[in-house]
């Protein structure tokens, strides 16, 4: 007897949310977008994809409706909110689908801020209905693409308030400026590709590709670093 063993590429993360109202309205609570729940078999988009015509081409459905994913979507164990002392509380919140309502402990007047911190990881899955957050295996290893990967802040414009709509993946989303400061740790043999700007490059560079990444910050021309 041989026993198969599923190998789990998964992403955790602790993220610290502050959220700016810079609307006239008092804000209740804030909706927050779980792209990845997209990857759920009761996803939106999984459902609608049960109703796809029979006869359209083999391309197009693989496009429109990829293989389920096995224990897709978020975990968040933890959601709380951060008081002006730093006391946590547990918030109350629900998620709908590729969103999440989180209520606030009392409602935030215009200039005020809220403080949220999550606790989240997900299964980085093989194809799947996010194009974007996915892992591939190529020539030299394993490539992971991973965008949509935390839970952020949905937008509230002065149209519709809150634009939580639900993420289906076959198009682009409504996004919030902010300000992002971001560790990542991964094992010690992968490379990781950002954008924002290095903070540590001494931790996570050699000299020769601090010497290549100074010379390309400095010209024109394409470096491999």
């Amino acid at each position: 007897n041989s026993e198969k063993i599923m190998l789990l590429y998964q992403l955790t993360g602790t993220e610290r949310m502050t959220y700016h109202n810079n609307s006239p309205d008092r804000l209740a609570y804030v909706w927050v977008q779980l792209d990845q729940d997209i990857e759920r078999t009761d996803s939106r988009a999984a459902l609608a994809q049960r109703a796809l015509p029979r006869n359209i081409p083999e391309q197009a459905r693989r496009f429109l409706a990829p293989e389920p994913v096995t224990n897709g979507g978020y975990t968040i164990p933890r959601v709380q909110l951060v008081a002006a002392d730093g006391k946590k509380t547990d918030a109350k919140f629900f998620r709908n689908g590729t969103q999440m309502r989180i209520d606030l402990a009392t409602p935030l007047a215009t200039g005020q801020k809220a403080v949220i911190e999550i606790d989240w990881s997900f299964i980085v899955p093989e194809g799947g209905r996010n194009g974007r957050g996915v892992r591939e295996k190529v020539r030299d290893g394993w490539l992971y693409e991973i965008a949509q990967w935390f839970p952020r802040a949905a937008v509230y414009d002065d149209i519709n308030g809150w634009q939580n709509v639900q993420f289906y993946g076959q198009g682009e989303f409504y996004l919030e400026f902010g300000n992002y400061d971001v560790s990542v740790t991964v094992p010690h043999d992968h490379i990781v590709r950002a954008t924002g700007a290095l903070m540590n490059p001494l931790q996570t560079m050699t000299a020769t590709q601090r010497a290549r990444l100074a010379t390309a910050l400095a010209g024109d021309t394409a470096v491999f670093i």
